[in-house]
């Protein structure tokens, strides 16, 4: 009785916050929920020169082959500044498969941002019982108009969950990552001196406004210029680097394993990837 007072004093969020604050064991997401859904953050661009699509799936299907489950789905964009643009629902048959062409919902808006996708089925009993949280982890697709002949789609995946939704409740989604007192250098495995230049896209996945610091290297690593962009609550920045004696960068920020989505072009082509 004693051992099981003292876990639940543990495991009470106010001891679990003054652990986050101290940086003791920390949880560098906050809680998600059982029977509920999770997304990454995905970034969007959509002008003359750029196109982004998406694909959905019915998740829950797949999870569960044998239920003949329906899925309602909700799409949220958002703005650069962090404001919801669009929201969309869809009601998704098994195994369904749909397309998301931006242009098609933003009607000429132009602009970059991010957004979510919600996943909840529409028979709930399976996922309560089996503690299960549905994950959109899927793959955004960029077409840059003006880069080459092919004009080929270019794939990235989400970037860590970033928000969740306890569909049970039909509460608010809500942003996952915490933020600490403790910087956090993170440093992409890749070089930048071998495209003509590079844009760096940053999204904010928090509720707080956040310092995001830009660490250029030349070859021999010592550092050239350091940039600190202010990114306001759920908003996004795109960054671009031009110098050719950039070699690598860092970044630096309150968030663990912020990474940045980097966009590289080259002279028939363009590279997009995780930092």
């Amino acid at each position: 009785m004693i051992k099981n007072a003292i876990r639940t004093i543990l495991n009470s969020e106010a001891v679990l916050s003054i652990k986050d604050y101290f940086f003791i064991n920390p949880r560098f997401y906050t809680k998600i929920p059982y029977g509920g859904s999770c997304s990454d953050l995905f970034p969007w661009r959509e002008s003359a020169e750029w196109q982004t699509r998406f694909n959905l799936y019915n998740i829950s299907s797949l999870q569960f082959p044998d239920l003949n489950l329906q899925e309602k789905v909700q799409w949220v964009v958002l703005d650069s500044n962090g404001t919801v643009l669009l929201r969309e629902s869809f009601i998704l048959d098994p195994f369904e498969k749909r397309l998301l062409l931006f242009g098609d919902f933003l009607k000429n808006k132009h602009g970059f941002g991010s957004f979510y996708v919600i996943h909840e089925p529409l028979k709930m009993n399976a996922f309560y019982q089996a503690k299960i949280c549905l994950s959109e982890r899927g793959y955004v697709a960029f077409r840059d108009l003006h880069t080459g002949p092919d004009k080929i789609w270019k794939y990235i995946h989400g970037n860590s969950s970033a928000v969740a939704q306890d569909t049970r409740t039909n509460g608010n989604a809500r942003f996952l990552r915490n933020v600490f007192r403790k910087k956090f250098f993170y440093q992409p495995q890749m070089p930048f001196d071998d495209c003509e230049s590079s844009d760096i896209f940053i999204m904010n996945p928090t509720e707080k406004k956040m310092d995001f610091k830009l660490i250029y290297f030349d070859k021999i690593n010592n550092p050239i210029q350091e940039y600190t962009l202010c990114v306001e609550p759920r908003a996004s920045q795109i960054h671009r680097i031009t110098k050719h004696e950039v070699s690598r960068i860092a970044n630096e920020s309150a968030i663990f394993l912020n990474r940045p989505i980097v966009f590289k072009y080259y002279k028939h082509n363009i590279d997009i990837l995780h930092a």
